[in-house]
């Protein structure tokens, strides 16, 4: 199963595909970013938070670059930079 995930944040901005696509392809969100990650791993829920400035989504690459602050915390512990890409 995929894990579920939660955004907080003053302001999200979603782009849509190109030719008028039922499907997201961007979604920024800026000031005060929180990012909940939940999954079941070894029969455990397992939370894991990042927190930005500014977080960008790109759904082609699933793959989210925080900026500003940026800092990722999990059960290995936490890790900070002014950039962050996973």
């Amino acid at each position: 199963a995929l894990p579920e995930m939660e955004m907080d944040c003053e302001l999200a901005v979603a782009t849509m595909g190109e030719g008028g696509g039922q499907k997201f392809e961007l979604i920024e969100a800026e000031k005060n970013v929180v990012i909940k990650i939940y999954e079941v791993k070894d029969g455990q829920r397992k939370t894991r938070v990042a927190t930005a400035e500014k977080a960008v989504y790109r759904v082609s690459t699933d793959t989210v670059t925080l900026t500003g602050n940026a800092k990722f915390d999990d059960e290995m512990g936490t890790f900070s930079a002014e950039i962050i890409h996973y």
